[in-house]
């Protein structure tokens, strides 16, 4: 699992630095392009075609109804709004990989994926992944959803929150 967690780093790490000005910037442009990216990118890496990603349009029950499944890994992007997260950030992306062009890099992106009935979040920012506990096929989209909610709820005020799936269709 860890080789595959470094693996998911590069290439999400890839996808900002190629992409990332394109979608990330100081106004969210929807994520539409981010997503269509997502898709051309996980093709040429030879992912079959019936996986796509898709918007997920809201984290309440009544909205994730809409996600197909099965659903393998949810993607919540967000603004990094506290100074701290913000240097953090801009430190790891000046190592030499990418360099922002614009002012700042104000969004990041975090994965959520079920790995042997576990929950766990793989955000490039931390060494390593972390469970958030039991998860089934059936519901890793609603438990998905749940953690996201923590993350929109401590930002008070903020609602530039976007996430998307990565389901079969």
């Amino acid at each position: 699992m860890w080789k595959i967690y470094k693996e998911e780093r590069l290439i999400a790490r890839t996808i900002v630095c190629r992409h990332g000005m394109e979608t990330y910037g100081d106004k969210p442009r929807g994520l539409a392009p981010f997503t269509g990216m997502l898709n051309k990118v996980f093709s040429k890496l030879g992912v079959a075609s019936s996986w796509r990603f898709v918007d997920v349009l809201g984290l309440e029950d009544e909205s994730l109804s809409a996600v197909p499944s099965p659903c393998c890994a949810m993607m919540l992007l967000f603004p990094l709004t506290r100074q701290a997260i913000q240097e953090t950030h801009d430190a790891v992306a000046d190592e030499g990989q990418c360099r922002p062009e614009a002012d700042q890099v104000n969004f990041h992106f975090i994965t959520f994926v079920s790995v042997n009935g576990q929950l766990y979040e793989l955000d490039g920012r931390i060494d390593g992944p972390v469970s958030h506990g039991p998860t089934e096929a059936e519901s890793f989209v609603v438990d998905a959803a749940r953690v996201c909610r923590e993350f929109t709820e401590r930002e008070i005020g903020e609602v530039r929150f976007s996430a998307v799936a990565l389901c079969k269709v």
